[in-house]
């Protein structure tokens, strides 16, 4: 194992030995693990400094990378124009939502294309943005200074973050917003039926946080994983998974990914026994994320995988390099 602090936010973080990239817990940056001499097989490189914010999202039917040099790419559904991301330059992130896709910039702007029916699009004068993500009509923003902005549907209040201090990480459904606060707790906007499920005794120590319509998964600070909502297919049957750096989930369906790479899933049964499902053969993954019925990694190599179901092109990932 190898450990190292963040480049960015200085957070310890711990890999396996064949680990070339790795993404922090804290701030979501993608540092290059740092060696002393190259792994065997390993070729000396020169990495650009954008390297390190590469970063992958996933709509209800597309899919969006962000590359080394700071532009996008995307496939999938694009009715609404959620895929014409090759005009983004000096892009650091992406975030998806149902028909919408929005990159934040290295000077903390973020722009955004696709369906904006709610207003989800309109981040045209954030500044200072630090993070960025998105439910399915609804986009969320982090500002260095902790606060959060947010625009879009608010049927639920899932926007009313205004009050929001200290956050560090945000993770949105379609009708509720969660914040991971620096203490490693955690705050909600919206719907009031998943506040129900967070008892102050559990829901803390947290890095990390993923969210469906129906549950949402914390990651804690020694690599086990927390769950609450919905549980009818067992997505939140994590209490047995531990040395887990990333989560992700999508309704019925849970994904954690393993220090060394590889990818746990806990939920629908008819959906992981799908071929179209399997992830088991899926290795050395340094990120994750979930769409609509699909999920998607990143190779160390920085080559991304999928599987799921793919009827508008949103698994088409093959021949994809972000660095």
């Amino acid at each position: 194992m190898i450990t190292f602090n963040c480049k960015l936010c200085g957070k310890s973080i711990t890999v396996a030995d064949h680990v070339l990239r790795a993404q922090c817990l804290l701030c979501a940056t993608v540092n290059d693990v740092p060696r002393a001499h190259p792994a065997i097989g390993e070729k000396k490189q020169h990495i650009g400094k954008q390297n390190k914010y590469n970063c992958i999202a996933a709509g209800s039917w597309h899919t969006v990378g962000v590359r080394s040099d700071g532009t996008a790419i995307a496939v999938g559904y694009n009715q609404f124009g959620q895929c014409d991301v090759e005009k983004f330059t000096d892009c650091i992130s992406v975030a998806c939502g149902y028909n919408y896709t929005v990159v934040l910039r290295s000077d903390g702007s973020v722009a955004a294309v696709g369906g904006n029916e709610n207003g989800q699009c309109n981040v045209e004068g954030w500044q200072g943005i630090i993070f960025v993500t998105c439910g399915r009509d609804h986009t969320v923003g982090i500002k260095a200074d902790g606060t959060v902005v947010a625009t879009g549907n608010n049927y639920a209040g899932q926007c009313n973050v205004q009050s929001w201090t200290d956050i560090v990480r945000v993770s949105c459904a379609e009708d509720y917003t969660v914040g991971l606060k620096k203490d490693g707790t955690v705050v909600i906007a919206g719907d009031d039926y998943m506040q129900s499920f967070l008892p102050a005794d559990q829901w803390n120590h947290l890095i990390a946080v993923a969210s469906s319509n129906l549950h949402m998964v914390g990651l804690k600070s020694d690599g086990s994983v927390i769950a609450a909502g919905e549980n009818d297919y067992g997505e939140c049957d994590t209490a047995d998974w531990t040395n887990i750096t990333a989560v992700a989930c999508m309704d019925s369906v849970t994904f954690a990914l393993q220090a060394d790479g590889v990818v746990n899933t806990v939920g629908d049964e008819d959906a992981l026994d799908d071929e179209l499902f399997d992830v088991n053969n899926w290795k050395r993954i340094t990120a994750i994320a979930c769409g609509e019925g699909f999920v998607i990694g990143l190779q160390e190599d920085g080559k991304l995988v999928a599987a799921g179901h793919n009827r508008r092109g949103q698994c088409n990932v093959k021949g994809i390099q972000l660095f």
